[in-house]
Order: C-alpha cells, then sequence, then structure tokens
C-alpha cells in the first residue's frame, strides 16, 4: 500500500516502513506506558496511520480519552519529523557504527538504497542533535558522579593538549582518567592556570586519591600537605610518562577519530565533537546492536507518560487510519 503523496516524495512503501518501525524502532527507541498518560485509564496500543512520516501512533483505548500519542516525542526522530523513520535509522547506522560523514552517508543512501532526493542539510542537522544529545548526557553525568569517590585511594591520571582548528583557533583541553575504572572525563579551559586545574580537579575528584600529573607548575598546589590529595609528578620533557600514559594515549586517539571523520571543525561546535569522540571511546568494544541501544538511552522516550506530545486538532485532521486500535 502506498501512502498518498509523501511516498511520492521519499518512495517508501506504507507497509514496508511499519514493519521497520516494528522490528528496529519500538522497544529500542520507544517503548509504551502501560496506562495512557492523560487519563490514566486506558492501555495504550499501536494504532496505523496513512502518513509515511508517522505511519504508527499510539493510541488509548478508553472510550472516554481515545488519545493519539505522537511516538517521535523524545526520541531521535523528533530531530526531523518530516523525514521517515527508516531514512533517519539508516544515517545513524552509518553515522554510529560505520563513523561516516555526512558527504559518504549521502552517497551510501543513494548507492544501497536508491534514495536520490535527500537533501544533505538533512544529515548534518541530524548529526548535530546526534551531538548534543550525547553532550547533554555527559554533562549530566559529570554532574551526578565524581570520577573517584572519596578517601578511595584511585588512581586518576590527568593531562592538557591542545587542539587547532582550520580557522587557527586553538583551544585547550584538559582530560582525566580513572586508571582503576577507565573512566574520564573532559574539559574545556581557556587557560591553564593554577586555579582552573584546582577547580577541575576538586569538580571531578574527591579527595584522598592520587593525582599522576606531568611536570606543569600548575599541579604544584597537589604536594601542599593541605590540598588532600596524593600527588605523582613524572618529567615528559625527559621523557618520563609513568601512570600519565594512558591520558596521553586517549589524546591521540581522539584527534585521529575527529580527523578521519570530519577533517576539520568549526570552533563554535567544537564541545560537541569532543563529546561525540568521548562517547565513540565508551562504545568502541559494544557491538552493532549494544551500540545502538546505548545511543538510544540518551533520550527517554516516556518519562512516565509526561513527556508525550499529544496530537492537535490540526494534525488530527491529517489522519486517516486504515486499520482499528486492538485490545
Amino acid at each position: 500500500m502506498q501512502s498518498n503523496n509523501e511516498n511520492n516524495y521519499w518512495k517508501i512503501d506504507i507497509e514496508k516502513e511499519r514493519d521497520f518501525i516494528k522490528k528496529h524502532i519500538i522497544l529500542t527507541f520507544i517503548t509504551l506506558p502501560e496506562l495512557c498518560p492523560y487519563c490514566k485509564k486506558g492501555k495504550v496500543g499501536l494504532r496505523n496511520n496513512n502518513s509515511i512520516n508517522n505511519p504508527i501512533l499510539g493510541k488509548c483505548n478508553y472510550y472516554k480519552c481515545t488519545r493519539n500519542l505522537y511516538l517521535r516525542n523524545r526520541t531521535i526522530f523528533q530531530f526531523n519529523s518530516k523525514t521517515p523513520y527508516s531514512i533517519i535509522y539508516k544515517i545513524l547506522n552509518y553515522w554510529l557504527i560505520e563513523e561516516k560523514n555526512a558527504v559518504k552517508i549521502k552517497k551510501s543512501l543513494e548507492e544501497n538504497y536508491n534514495i536520490n532526493n535527500i537533501n544533505i542539510n538533512i544529515i548534518f542537522e541530524l548529526f548535530t542533535n546526534f551531538r548534543k544529545a550525547i553532550s547533554s548526557d555527559l554533562r549530566n553525568k559529570y554532574c551526578l558522579d565524581r570520577l573517584a569517590n572519596t578517601n578511595s585511594h584511585q588512581q586518576i591520571s590527568i593531562d592538557e593538549s591542545l587542539f587547532i582548528h582550520w580557522e587557527g583557533i586553538q583551544v585547550w583541553v584538559v582530560g582525566l582518567i580513572n586508571l582503576n575504572t577507565d573512566e574520564i572525563r573532559l574539559e574545556i579551559v581557556e587557560n591553564r592556570d593554577q586555579q582552573t586545574m584546582k577547580t577541575i580537579i576538586e569538580k571531578h575528584i574527591c579527595k584522598g586519591n592520587i593525582i599522576n600529573a606531568d611536570s606543569w607548575p600548575a599541579y604544584n598546589f597537589l604536594d601542599n600537605i593541605d590540598s588532600g590529595f596524593l600527588h605523582n609528578s613524572y618529567n615528559h620533557n625527559r621523557g618520563i610518562f609513568g601512570l600519565t600514559s594512558r591520558i596521553e594515549s586517549i589524546w591521540d586517539e581522539m584527534k585521529e577519530k575527529i580527523k578521519s571523520m570530519y577533517h576539520t571543525i568549526n570552533n563554535q561546535n567544537f564541545i560537541y565533537f569532543l563529546s561525540e569522540a568521548e562517547f565513540r571511546r565508551i562504545i568502541k568494544n559494544m557491538n552493532s546492536l549494544e551500540k545502538i541501544e546505548t545511543f538510544a538511552k540518551l533520550l527517554s522516550t516516556l518519562d512516565d507518560g509526561e513527556n508525550i506530545n499529544v496530537l492537535n486538532e490540526e494534525d488530527l485532521k491529517k489522519f486517516n487510519y486504515d486499520t482499528y486500535f486492538d485490545d
């Protein structure tokens, strides 16, 4: 069965699109609430719709409610509501799993799926939102969980690295890695003075842990007995890296990842590319399915049902159901 006008543009069969959503999207990116979030009485099921962009909706079966639930909300599919689920999912797979940039993804869509009319700006827009979701998730994690707990004597290595953008702009990034858990933290800084380093260390590491750093003078405060930290210093100028070698290798890994995929990055968006590089490091040992599922968790589809958008009257006029809700 073909959709009236939307499918003429995307050349996607609506029945195949529904099957795709049920197989790849439902449960992974979308989880229906047991009860309708509005009436709190009806059960929520799926109902077919004749729109290629929204071929399936949530539907409350309580006769006094019967609301339609917009399934894209709080998922990656809300980033571009006019693009079919299957195309966004393919773009995500190419980007996340195969690590392709926008130009290569557009070419792959053309060659592998005969999708010749996709605007590359759609891919760029999705990329930006993917990165922002990752960045937001990581920042929240930084706020909720420190890299090391109080008096746990965990080994933490810290270092700074200079990133240079195509405009010639230089940006310093401070990185910390917990050698016991392999978790990292990254912070963009305006300078590398002692107050900056002290603030970052105290933000991410509780006192009572061991800090491994190079001989940069900004770390000298760690040698004070009242700093609360144990301190190991390694002189990189003499080729002595010791326990700081792990953070040094991370810089090489991230810079290579950014360079191989994007070549150049605008300074204004650097924080998002940095978050992407960090996220790719987190998932690098996962299989494809695990990577997709981990990314899907960045956006909670349902938050006790309170964040589902119900379709307004204007939207409802556009929908013509071809199947009935099944209890």
